[in-house]
């Protein structure tokens, strides 16, 4: 593989390793032998922090951002993009895939979520990023009892309900 970072998404289903390439590839590796089955060419460098999620109609597929601020969710057996949305920032984090949708932390002290059918936003909350300088820093959320707990940028930490966003 060429440069990567973070941790790929597992797919057990189809015995995948999905991996994103600071070459702007998706590429999914066979859990077996390692050979490719198959690549993906994207606009922008990927972060190769995936999820693994499914669809209502049992469609499992792979959830990423890339550095230009999409998140990408593809059919995991194929690579076939089935929608990306634009988010305001990358996200350097893991998404949590959860009944509700998708919970997207991203470099602009953002948490959105999404909805895992089609990427709309079901609500999104943000921080105002601090003016000073900082490292680039978001968490993935910690998920407990309803609840969405996350560090942004500025240093603070919050909960948010994560039906509704309402901050707790």
């Amino acid at each position: 593989l060429s440069f990567t970072m973070g941790r790929p998404a597992v797919s057990n289903r189809h015995e995948l390793v999905i991996v994103g390439t600071g070459e702007r590839r998706l590429i999914a590796l066979s859990t077996r032998n390692g050979s490719e089955i198959w690549a993906k060419d994207f606009p922008a460098e990927l972060e190769a922090f995936g999820g693994i999620g499914v669809q209502k109609s049992g469609q499992e597929v792979a959830l990423f951002s890339s550095r230009d601020g999409i998140f990408h969710c593809v059919g995991t057996d194929t690579g076939v993009t089935l929608w990306s949305v634009a988010l305001s920032a990358e996200s350097r984090a893991e998404p949590n895939i959860l009944p509700e949708g998708v919970l997207v932390t991203n470099a602009q002290s953002e948490l959105v979520l999404l909805n895992i059918e089609n990427g709309k936003r079901i609500w999104s909350k943000r921080r105002t990023p601090p003016s000073g300088m900082t490292v680039l820093g978001h968490s993935r959320p910690l998920i407990s009892k309803g609840r969405a707990y996350v560090g942004f940028s500025d240093g603070y930490v919050a909960a948010f309900d994560i039906k509704t966003g309402k901050e707790i």
